[in-house]
């Protein structure tokens, strides 16, 4: 049985523009953006509330920024909450 995601009401309230109905939190062992792809690994974290990652190619995502060198700031907090807290 999956183990689900906790994170606090308040960063899952600020996560208002989630296209996957914040599907991430579903399942603690293989977090997901949505059916068909798994959530973009972090590379580095930048500062509060931001990381570089391995996009997933989901153009569907609002919370992605490109920025130089083919690099992709995520600024999801939901994402941003997992992986302060769970490390994945």
């Amino acid at each position: 049985m999956p183990v689900k995601i906790d994170i606090s009401n308040i960063i899952i309230d600020r996560a208002t523009k989630c296209h996957a109905n914040l599907s991430c939190l579903n399942d603690k062992d293989t977090p997901r953006c949505s059916d068909r792809l798994a959530m973009c690994p972090v590379e580095s974290k930048i500062g509060d509330g931001m990381v570089f990652v391995n996009f997933n190619h989901d153009i569907s995502c609002i919370y992605n920024i490109p920025f130089a060198d083919n690099q992709i700031i995520c600024n999801c907090p939901v994402r941003y909450e997992i992986y302060e807290r769970y490390n994945i």
